[in-house]
């Protein structure tokens, strides 16, 4: 995928225990670096956790992002969920 996914991902989806996504929309501007969060979808709901990022747009249609996350090694494995 070329953008974060929008809606909720069932728990142990896209490839590990936690999947990030947003219900925040992304920058229409491109190349300004955006201030957002993240949530993590594990086995008690959809934003059982949030996190911090920045994100980029790198294109008008098809609309390319990129993201940028600095977790903390707490020993939970999580991962972007693309669409």
């Amino acid at each position: 995928g070329n953008r974060l996914l929008d809606s909720c991902p069932p728990a142990y989806s896209c490839g590990t225990h936690i999947g990030l996504w947003t219900d925040k929309p992304m920058p229409k501007a491109l190349g300004v670096e955006t201030a957002t969060t993240v949530y993590g979808s594990w086995t008690s709901g959809c934003k059982q956790i949030s996190l911090p990022i920045h994100v980029i747009r790198c294109s008008d249609p098809p609309n390319d992002f990129v993201y940028k996350y600095a977790s903390k090694d707490d020993g939970c494995s999580r991962s972007f969920c693309g669409m």
